[in-house]
């Protein structure tokens, strides 16, 4: 059986994807999988143990992957990112059972439709798409991402970082972008984070970012006097994840690199707005995490600059994330202190 699964919107979207495929892989164990992002976020899940093949998809080139998905002979497809135009290369490219939503007016080009709407964010990404697997009678609740480093990428990430002046067992990457999906928290305020903890806690401080959020970042590390280092367009996707997968902890608002922090197992700290279709029950990291909220209800959309609360998340502030770091090391230290007794007491 072959099975091909299209998502070629953003980063954190391919990531909370990647469940559906390991899911797949482990219920269709000889099924060969093949994924099918966009060009520039491909490297990003080469090395997944689940899927045979990446395939990327050129919107400029319509017919051309239809011709390419017809040698292929896919048995399933699976549509996570709804558009009329990948329906139509679906339907098109004549594959047997085309699996996606059910609820846009296109949604006649699937032969295989769910009606579940994902607007209200009830559930969890990871959910809705794992939902598409009762076409195949396949039930799986809410599965953590996973992206695999090698040791080959780590050691070479560690060098980065030994050149760039880091120690690669004692830092922490910042993120401060969200490329518009989101609110951001604002850039003052992670500023002053920077400053507190590499100040009050001795971390040395990474901050990534695309290029061109160089000089926005830049303005994060200006006037420092520790150790703050940007390499704000300065990695590809798979550089950035070794980088952060030797991170101790990752800071961000709900942006894509926070979902690669949590595929690759880095504790995540993240501000999430209370617009409904932001909010962290569809957004939130799937791994050990600290996620602020601002003090205001929950609304339906961002009108930003007419809502009263507007920016909401800049009542969060640099000090009270501070606390909440402190208190969240102090409980996990007593944590790995508890487990560590137990398992003594249990060889002694």
């Amino acid at each position: 059986m072959k099975i091909l699964i299209v998502r070629t919107d953003r980063i954190g979207d391919v990531v909370l994807s990647l469940p559906l495929a390991e899911i797949l892989k482990e219920k269709i164990p000889d099924c060969e999988i093949n994924f099918m992002p966009r060009e520039s976020i491909k490297e990003l899940i080469y090395n997944q143990p689940y899927i045979d093949r990446v395939i990327t998809y050129n919107s400029q080139g319509l017919s051309k992957s239809i011709r390419i998905l017809k040698k292929e002979r896919y048995d399933i497809a699976f549509l996570l990112f709804p558009s009329f135009s990948l329906s139509l290369m679906l339907f098109l490219a004549r594959i047997p059972q085309r699996i996606g939503t059910g609820f846009r007016w296109y949604s006649f080009l699937l032969n295989q439709r769910i009606y579940e709407h994902r607007l209200p964010s009830e559930k969890h990404e990871v959910e809705y798409n794992l939902g598409l697997l009762r076409k195949l009678d396949i039930s799986e609740s809410v599965k953590k991402p996973k992206l695999y480093v090698d040791i080959d990428e780590k050691l070479s990430a560690t060098q980065f970082l030994k050149n760039i002046g880091i120690d690669s067992d004692s830092f922490i990457v910042v993120h401060s972008g969200s490329g518009g999906s989101s609110l951001s928290w604002p850039e003052q305020n992670y500023k002053k984070l920077v400053t507190l903890l590499s100040k009050e806690l001795g971390y040395q401080i990474v901050l990534s970012g695309t290029e061109e959020e160089f000089v926005k970042t830049e303005r994060l590390r200006e006037g420092c006097d520790w150790k703050v280092v940007n390499i704000a367009g300065k990695t590809n996707l798979r550089e950035l994840a070794a980088v952060i997968s030797l991170a101790q902890i990752f800071i961000s608002s709900s942006t894509g690199p926070m979902h690669i922090a949590s595929a690759v197992d880095t504790k995540v700290i993240a501000f999430f707005p209370p617009s409904r279709v932001n909010r962290k029950t569809r957004w939130g990291p799937l791994n050990t995490s600290l996620v602020f909220e601002p003090p205001v209800p929950y609304c339906e959309r961002c009108i930003k600059e007419k809502c009263k609360y507007y920016n909401c998340l800049s009542l969060i502030t640099p000090e009270s994330v501070m606390e909440g770091i402190k208190n969240w090391k102090t409980k996990r230290r007593h944590e790995d202190t508890k487990a560590q007794r137990i398992q003594k007491n249990k060889y002694s």
